[in-house]
């Protein structure tokens, strides 16, 4: 996916795969949830209009100690 959530003016997205380059490339509303379990989003979101923040919930699954 390029350009994922490209001028998103509202709503909800969930990606739970790999985000491509240039995510949110003019996005102005909606709140979008990414699973980067690369750990390599910050540098594929296009920061020019949206704010990052680190949200992290642990469950009892084995996979949540990553």
């Amino acid at each position: 996916m390029i350009h994922g959530c490209e001028y998103m003016t509202g709503g909800r997205v969930v990606i739970l795969g790999p985000a491509g380059r240039n995510f949110a490339a003019g996005m102005s509303g909606g709140i979008a949830y990414v699973l980067d379990e690369q750990g390599d989003f910050p540098r594929r979101c296009n920061p020019q209009m949206v704010v990052l923040e680190n949200w992290i919930i642990r469950t009892k699954s084995n996979r949540s100690g990553k």
